[in-house]
């Protein structure tokens, strides 16, 4: 099984993808919920939630490498 394949299964993978979205739920209602004055709490969840959003992202792109490559051949 190579690299896309695996990034494709992990997406696709429910529970995978329902804890991520739990993880970035909490972290946005830590950030609404967090007082005026709390500004380190709402920057520590702020940089949490781009730390999983770039997690995602980066498994997406491992999924489509391979078509992006095939369609590279395409064009060649």
């Amino acid at each position: 099984m190579n690299r896309a394949t695996k990034a494709k299964n992990l997406l696709m993978d429910e529970f995978f993808t329902n804890e991520l979205n739990v993880l970035e739920n909490d972290l946005i209602e830590k950030f609404a919920n967090s007082d005026d004055a709390e500004m380190h709490i709402r920057e520590q969840a702020y940089q949490a939630i781009k730390a999983i959003r770039n997690i995602h992202a980066h498994f997406e792109s491992i999924a489509s490498q391979e078509k992006i490559d095939k369609n590279r051949l395409k064009i060649l």
